[in-house]
């Protein structure tokens, strides 16, 4: 897979109080769905990362438990073909718990995106 893949830092803080998940203005002032579209023209998949737990590793959001579904309809909106998973700030649930939500959620957008996830 020829890929061109967004690591942490990608969302703002505004919007997360409802749950809503903003791209950064400053650093994507057409938003992500105008780059998947620009990447895809190129011939590249878009990925990107997120982690399922209470708070990103900056700790100034939170991030998709327990908004599986909002969060995998949103990225499949943006046109994400590959999804980073980080089990990070997982309070002590394990993987067998937490990805299983988010591989649901990504199947049920009918998109298809890569899920891929990792732990540290």
């Amino acid at each position: 897979m020829h890929e061109f893949r967004l690591d942490d830092k990608v969302l703002a803080d505004e919007g997360v109080s409802q749950g809503n998940l903003v791209p950064k203005a400053s650093t994507f002032p057409s938003g992500i769905k105008a780059l998947a579209d620009y990447v895809h023209k190129k011939g590249l998949k878009l990925g990107i990362y997120y982690d399922p737990g209470n708070q990103a590793c900056g700790k100034t959001m939170p991030e998709s438990l327990g908004r599986e579904e909002q969060v995998a309809k949103t990225f499949a909106s943006w046109g994400i073909d590959y999804l980073k998973y980080d089990n990070y700030e997982n309070n002590n649930i394990s993987p067998k718990e937490r990805y299983p939500p988010m591989s649901e959620a990504l199947a049920n957008t009918g998109r298809p995106i890569f899920f891929s996830f990792c732990e540290w």
